[in-house]
């Protein structure tokens, strides 16, 4: 397996739309716990909302880890789904006012996620083809001291991010190194 820096990308892009998953889904549990025990002590017009509240950012972070094989797989209609801020606006105001400023949070990090996506825009629209050379093609001129580094930078991510094990890490840094 040859190492691939715009898949290396799209596996770490698939990672932080996972984060952003369990964050929705931690915060919307939290809301709706919240909203259940404001609930028990009768004070239901706060509760109630808030349990609905919950339950929508929890179907978020469902949707979330559906969008993680997508964008692990390169789909080229990913860059597009993060185009529009009007849901994160929206979903920001929701949670400021019913007072779960923990969602605001869930919000400012999915600015990120879409940050990272849109700037890697270019790795959904390259196709699959491996950066390396195959068969087919003559061998590309060994990669510069620079790219080297950039390359290991990258693994060094996916292993920090749990992408990559130590075993694999140790392969591919062998691969690069030559």
């Amino acid at each position: 397996m040859q190492y691939d820096p715009r898949q290396a990308t799209a596996n770490r892009l698939a990672g932080l739309e996972k984060g952003s998953a369990i964050v929705w889904i931690v915060i919307g549990s939290i809301q709706a716990l919240s909203g259940i025990g404001l609930c028990a002590e009768e004070i239901g017009a706060v509760g109630g909302p808030l349990i609905i509240l919950g339950i929508w950012n929890i179907i978020a972070g469902i949707c979330g880890f559906g969008k993680v094989p997508r964008i692990r797989q390169r789909d080229p209609a990913i860059p597009d789904e993060y185009e529009g801020i009007t849901g994160l606006i929206i979903t920001g105001i929701v949670n400021l006012l019913f007072g779960a400023l923990i969602g605001i949070a869930g919000v400012i990090f999915d600015f990120y996620v879409r940050s990272e996506i849109l700037g890697n825009r270019q790795i959904f629209a390259e196709g699959d083809q491996p950066i390396a050379a195959s068969a087919s093609q003559p061998a590309a001129a060994a990669p510069s001291n620079e790219s080297k580094y950039e390359m290991l930078k990258q693994l060094h991510e996916l292993k920090t991010s749990g992408i990559l094990s130590d075993e694999e890490f140790a392969k591919e840094k062998a691969k690069i190194m030559g």
